[in-house]
């Protein structure tokens, strides 16, 4: 059985031919090709053409050859075998499919070592995109950063002085602007630091009281201004201090407010803060902004969350569809959660719910009183004396002058690290306020060399970084052993006096 499966087998992919030594065929099975007997081999195929030169060689093979004659093609091997004195015989075996597997399987190799190659080059691109555009983030950020700061501190200050009504209607104009412009400003770095992974979450104790009250006081000015009714309720369950990350809970808020603003021409917008759970110093504590706007279409609700996605209806608002994508960012990286419910016509209500920790003692009264104590006596303290080491004459003259209104301070202004280093050698100062990006030496550097300095009354001056650069992990890190604050650029005049007063108490 088995003998004539494997005839049946060879019949179908062998043929055997036998010549004499000019190539005439003598018999042939024509099992592959149809040829006649006493006809030439290379009736066949041109293949054959040189076979009478060769086939007295005893033995001979040839590998991977394509024969195509009349309807039939192979890629087969040949052999040949010595018979007799003048004849000879010539094996055709039909390995096809053998040879078609194989040129598949090594195209496929071929291919995906191609691609291999093809997706490290485009990694490569990739990567150098990415650095080039962190570096160009960078620079940016410190370069459109500084003017801003300037524009919103010099309207500040002009806003204090006499103007005209026509003149203040134009200074309004200017500072609505500026602001506009930096709201999207720090949206665009704030999006950038969330795709690198350097927007970092720092956790310390704060009074959230404060900070809610900050915000209540913000929001109801500006909902006046718009004729809208700001409604806020507070459960007083709260903790005083919470832990977690106050500058991200702050834009949080501020984010969704400013939502439901823009959103909103006629009604109310509501602020209500629960504590849900509260116990052996754990909290869980929600936020809830609702508006009485326009409300959002349910097809929409989930794609308003995207980057630069905004609602079809309402592409001639200002912005740049980026404000609630922050805000769900924020929110996963602090481990809360976000729900939006909405109706068209009807507003929108989002609700955040967070963890945090909260210390089991609040100040104690008499600690109250110390710190209202010295708040009274902030006016009869000594004018302190500061050392500003910037580069930029904008810069320069922007926080001169806000400081010279408080008249609480001297201030000494260099505008490199070597001359704010020269400087303290001769003189001491109560605070260093020190920006980052500076020529020769650079505020990261300037402060290390101040922290190494020999003399210990020097060494321990606190300084508060003043930056237009993206703030990354590494610099974080070093803030607690290096600098008291980091005040970001572009800020507002009441952030920096409000640092300046902790920091010099």
């Amino acid at each position: 059985m088995l003998e004539n499966i494997k005839k049946s087998y060879q019949a179908n992919n062998t043929q055997f031919i036998i010549t004499n030594n000019e190539g005439v065929v003598i018999d042939s099975d024509n099992t592959l090709f149809t040829i006649e007997i006493n006809s030439f081999l290379s009736n066949i195929h041109p293949f054959f053409e040189n076979f009478v030169d060769i086939i007295g060689q005893d033995n001979l093979n040839f590998s991977c050859v394509h024969l195509k004659t009349n309807n039939t093609e192979v890629i087969c091997d040949i052999s040949t075998s010595f018979l007799s004195e003048d004849k000879y015989l010539i094996i055709i075996t039909d390995f096809s499919k053998h040879y078609q597997s194989f040129q598949s399987l090594a195209q496929s190799r071929n291919e995906t070592a191609i691609e291999k190659e093809v997706l490290a080059i485009n990694n490569q691109v990739l990567k150098e995109k990415e650095n080039f555009k962190n570096k160009f983030i960078a620079n940016f950020s410190h370069e459109i950063k500084s003017p801003i700061t300037s524009i919103i501190a010099f309207s500040e200050l002009l806003n204090k002085s006499k103007l005209k009504d026509e003149q203040r209607e134009y200074l309004d104009v200017i500072r609505s602007s500026s602001q506009h412009l930096k709201s999207i400003i720090n949206d665009i770095l704030d999006i950038s630091k969330i795709e690198t992974g350097k927007l970092t979450i720092l956790i310390e104790r704060f009074n959230f009281k404060n900070l809610i009250n900050q915000v209540i006081a913000e929001y109801s000015v500006k909902c006046s201004d718009k004729k809208l009714e700001f409604v806020y309720e507070i459960d007083s369950n709260l903790p005083e201090y919470i832990e977690s990350d106050k500058t991200r809970i702050r834009q949080i808020i501020k984010n969704l407010l400013d939502n439901a603003l823009k959103f909103t021409k006629e009604g109310s917008i509501s602020l209500y803060i629960k504590a849900l759970y509260k116990r052996a110093g754990k909290l869980t504590f929600s936020i809830e902004i609702k508006d009485t706007g326009i409300g959002i279409e349910e097809s929409e609700q989930e794609r308003i969350f995207n980057r630069f996605n905004r609602v079809e209806s309402l592409k001639n608002v200002e912005g740049v569809g980026l404000g609630l994508a922050i805000v769900r960012e924020m929110v996963n990286l602090l481990n809360g959660n976000l729900t939006l419910k909405s109706k068209p016509n009807l507003g929108s209500s989002f609700t955040l719910e967070f963890k945090a920790k909260y210390p089991l003692v609040e100040l104690d009264t008499e600690k109250k009183k110390k710190i209202s104590k010295a708040k009274t006596l902030k006016k009869n303290q000594t004018k302190h004396r500061l050392l500003l080491v910037d580069d930029n004459n904008d810069h320069q003259l922007s926080i001169f002058k806000i400081l010279a209104q408080s008249n609480q301070y001297f201030l000494d202004i260099v505008n490199n690290g070597f001359e704010a280093i020269e400087s303290l050698k001769k003189n001491h100062y109560d605070l260093i306020l020190m920006d980052f990006k500076m020529p020769l030496l650079n505020g990261l550097d300037t402060t290390k060399a101040i922290k190494n300095l020999s003399d210990k009354r020097k060494s321990s001056i606190p300084v508060i970084l003043v930056t237009g650069n993206l703030i990354d992990s590494n610099l974080l890190q070093q803030k607690d052993v290096l600098f008291l604050d980091i005040i970001e650029k572009p800020f507002e005049e009441e952030t920096l006096l409000n640092a300046i007063e902790r920091a010099v108490k």
